[in-house]
């Protein structure tokens, strides 16, 4: 078994410790800072540990020639799309007090010892232009335990794809830990993802709860 570990604050994240719950905010708030703030309170009292919310200036991202591109089923441009779920520069200050009200430290420097010590509650705040890509072999031991752990919840072979978009924070743990990761689909293919009316089925939620169960209580290794 990999012994290797890594701190956040005060909480220890590797093999022999619980899953750490990352709730994705994003930019599902729509633009909405009322509904930012909603997000923010359910992933604290869901026992989310650390909130990844994204900060978008589109017009410093983006050429203006994104604007032209409109993608069919969303009726509009990404560029359009983007900016419309984006919070200004003082809902995103308002933001960032609401979540110190709640009791969390935002640093914008690694936590230093007498950081940890003076709070209990630590969130680093890291600016920086994409994420690293990762990559598992989906034929790798760890790829086909996860297939199987799939599998034995759907009763059926699934869909597995080598590469797919995302800005999940993996690569970090992924790296510091040397453990090998991939993400998991749940939602139905027609979901609108980042887009007006982004839904997901009942049923593929239902089947995501039962996979991730299945996902979690089998033993590495086990089929």
């Amino acid at each position: 078994m990999n012994n290797n570990e890594i701190k956040i604050g005060k909480r220890l994240v590797g093999y022999k410790y619980p899953p750490l719950v990352i709730a994705e905010i994003g930019i599902n708030h729509q633009g909405s800072l009322d509904l930012a703030k909603k997000m923010v309170d359910l992933a604290i009292s869901s026992g989310g540990e650390v909130l990844k919310h994204q900060t978008h200036i589109v017009s410093d991202e983006m050429s203006s020639k994104a604007k032209e591109n409109i993608v069919g089923y969303i009726g509009k441009s990404i560029y359009q799309l983007m900016d419309e779920c984006s919070l200004n520069e003082n809902q995103e200050l308002e933001l960032k007090n609401y979540i110190e009200n709640k009791g969390y430290t935002l640093l914008y420097k690694p936590p230093s010892g007498i950081d940890r010590t003076k709070n209990s509650k630590l969130i680093e705040i890291k600016e920086r232009i994409g994420s690293t890509p990762f990559r598992t072999s989906v034929n790798s031991p760890f790829g086909l335990w996860l297939e199987n752990s799939i599998i034995n919840v759907l009763g059926k072979n699934i869909i597995k794809a080598s590469t797919t978009g995302g800005s999940q924070p993996i690569s970090s743990f992924i790296k510091e830990l040397d453990i090998p990761a991939v993400s998991v689909r749940i939602p139905n293919p027609d979901n609108n993802i980042h887009g007006p009316n982004e839904n997901i089925n009942i049923k593929n939620f239902k089947e995501g709860i039962l996979i991730c169960l299945s996902i979690l209580t089998s033993e590495y290794g086990q089929f």
